[in-house]
């Protein structure tokens, strides 16, 4: 194993152990974060297998070889592979669904969000939403 992968690994490593022991929702957080990681090597291996799929006839060690002896032709060849790369990445990739989520469009008591600690200051809160943005639909969220 080369030096730079055992790095990695272990960075990586260290790196989990510490959101780990560093999340105040005893890992909850933590793994909605590594879910959305290993959603990210999905694409990419999705990605990697359409690439392979797309151009079964380019052998990419022997185009990044003749790219680095500065042919113009393999360079731009494969700048165009790295378009189709990307390509496929914003299309495997998440999107952002903002309210169309249906977790998202659940409703939820503002008293589960909200600190103990923080309950106290509510009347302050409404009355200054009340003031800064008095057309807002709800006021009192």
């Amino acid at each position: 194993m080369r030096f730079r992968n055992i790095v990695l690994v272990l960075g990586s490593l260290v790196t989990v152990l510490a959101l780990v022991l560093s999340d105040p929702s005893g890992g909850a957080v933590t793994a909605t974060f590594l879910m959305s990681l290993a959603v990210g090597f999905i694409a990419v291996g999705f990605a990697h297998l359409c690439r392979k799929a797309l151009f079964d006839y380019i052998d990419m060690q022997e185009l990044f070889d003749k790219a680095k002896k500065s042919s113009i032709g393999s360079g731009i060849a494969f700048a165009g592979i790295c378009v189709v790369i990307a390509s496929l990445l914003t299309l495997f990739s998440g999107r952002a669904n903002g309210a169309t989520d249906p977790v998202l469009i659940k409703p939820n008591p503002v008293v589960s969000v909200i600190p103990a600690q923080a309950r106290g200051h509510l009347p302050t809160l409404i009355a200054a939403n009340k003031q800064y943005w008095p057309t807002h639909p709800n006021p009192q969220t």
